[in-house]
């Protein structure tokens, strides 16, 4: 009777040991900011923080695949990396909306980057 007393403590251990680090790694919080920080060295300076700010968009909506991102990458594939059901044209529209800029599916990051800069120097 003893030994199947110390099997169920010992199985209670693990599993509470399993589920304390299951618990720890999905609390933290993944900084995109720092995660994304590549892609300003492919801009000029007045365009690296929006470049930034925009990966910072895709990679809460690609997940790790945005460390795959360059500025040649066009707005379909980028919408391709995802795991989301969303079309290309759905995520084109969404951006667009989202950041408001015009811009299509075959809109490379660079350009979309660069409307949105022309835009906000428009503005201020």
């Amino acid at each position: 009777m003893t030994p199947q007393l110390y099997l169920l403590f010992g199985g209670l251990i693990l599993v509470a040991t399993i589920a304390l680090m299951l618990q720890r790694r999905s609390s933290k919080p993944v900084a995109w900011e720092l995660y994304v920080a590549f892609i300003r060295r492919e801009f000029p300076p007045q365009q690296r923080d929006i470049a930034q700010e925009v990966a910072v968009g895709l990679a809460g909506f690609v997940g790790l695949e945005i460390k795959q991102l360059r500025p040649e990458h066009t707005l379909n594939e980028i919408a391709d990396w995802s795991d989301d059901s969303l079309s290309a044209l759905e995520f084109t529209i969404a951006w667009g909306e989202e950041f408001g800029v015009a811009s299509d599916a075959d809109t490379t990051f660079r350009a979309f980057v660069e409307k949105l800069a022309a835009k906000r120097q428009r503005v201020t």
